[in-house]
Protein backbone atom coordinates (compact mmCIF):
# COMPACT_ATOMS: atom_id res chain seq x y z
CA UNK A 1 0.00 0.00 0.00
CA UNK A 2 1.18 3.41 -0.66
CA UNK A 3 0.89 5.90 1.65
CA UNK A 4 0.36 9.65 1.18
CA UNK A 5 3.81 10.84 2.46
CA UNK A 6 5.61 8.38 0.10
CA UNK A 7 8.04 9.83 -2.38
CA UNK A 8 6.62 11.11 -5.54
CA UNK A 9 7.64 11.62 -8.60
CA UNK A 10 6.53 13.18 -11.55
CA UNK A 11 6.47 11.21 -15.20
CA UNK A 12 5.99 12.17 -18.88
CA UNK A 13 4.59 8.95 -20.80
CA UNK A 14 4.27 8.17 -24.34
CA UNK A 15 1.39 8.35 -26.07
CA UNK A 16 -0.86 5.62 -25.78
CA UNK A 17 1.02 4.04 -22.57
CA UNK A 18 -1.80 6.18 -19.83
CA UNK A 19 -4.43 4.09 -21.98
CA UNK A 20 -2.61 0.97 -21.53
CA UNK A 21 -2.08 1.39 -17.93
CA UNK A 22 -5.33 2.11 -17.09
CA UNK A 23 -6.59 -0.81 -18.83
CA UNK A 24 -4.74 -3.14 -16.80
CA UNK A 25 -5.28 -1.79 -13.45
CA UNK A 26 -9.13 -1.85 -14.19
CA UNK A 27 -8.35 -5.93 -15.40
CA UNK A 28 -6.22 -6.09 -11.84
CA UNK A 29 -8.56 -3.75 -9.80
CA UNK A 30 -5.88 -1.61 -8.92
CA UNK A 31 -5.82 2.18 -8.99
CA UNK A 32 -3.56 3.23 -11.84
CA UNK A 33 -0.79 4.26 -9.23
CA UNK A 34 -0.57 0.93 -7.93
CA UNK A 35 -0.54 -0.78 -11.26
CA UNK A 36 2.32 1.46 -12.07
CA UNK A 37 4.28 0.55 -8.83
CA UNK A 38 3.29 -2.85 -9.43
CA UNK A 39 4.64 -2.89 -12.78
CA UNK A 40 7.98 -1.02 -11.86
CA UNK A 41 8.50 -3.67 -9.11
CA UNK A 42 8.14 -6.50 -10.91
CA UNK A 43 10.27 -5.19 -13.49
CA UNK A 44 13.01 -4.28 -10.95
CA UNK A 45 12.81 -7.98 -9.06
CA UNK A 46 13.12 -9.79 -12.41
CA UNK A 47 16.45 -7.78 -13.00
CA UNK A 48 17.45 -8.56 -9.85
CA UNK A 49 16.42 -12.41 -10.18
CA UNK A 50 18.36 -11.83 -13.45
CA UNK A 51 21.88 -11.07 -11.98
CA UNK A 52 21.60 -7.58 -12.46
CA UNK A 53 24.57 -5.04 -11.02
CA UNK A 54 23.70 -2.50 -8.29
CA UNK A 55 23.02 0.21 -10.67
CA UNK A 56 20.16 -2.52 -12.11
CA UNK A 57 22.47 -2.71 -15.71
CA UNK A 58 23.56 -5.85 -17.11
CA UNK A 59 26.33 -3.45 -18.13
CA UNK A 60 26.83 -1.65 -21.76
CA UNK A 61 24.17 -3.64 -23.57
CA UNK A 62 21.29 -3.27 -20.88
CA UNK A 63 22.42 1.15 -20.49
CA UNK A 64 21.53 0.70 -24.98
CA UNK A 65 18.66 -1.44 -24.51
CA UNK A 66 15.31 0.59 -26.32
CA UNK A 67 13.01 -2.68 -25.92
CA UNK A 68 12.86 -3.19 -22.52
CA UNK A 69 10.41 0.32 -21.77
CA UNK A 70 8.67 1.33 -25.29
CA UNK A 71 9.04 4.88 -26.38
CA UNK A 72 11.74 5.14 -23.95
CA UNK A 73 15.05 6.55 -25.16
CA UNK A 74 17.67 5.58 -22.24
CA UNK A 75 20.54 7.98 -23.38
CA UNK A 76 18.11 11.12 -22.96
CA UNK A 77 16.94 9.89 -19.97
CA UNK A 78 18.46 11.68 -16.61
Amino acid sequence: MIHRGSDQFNVRLPDGLRARIKASAERNRRAMNSEIVFAIERYLNALDSDGANEFGHHGPVAASRTDALPGVNPTTQG
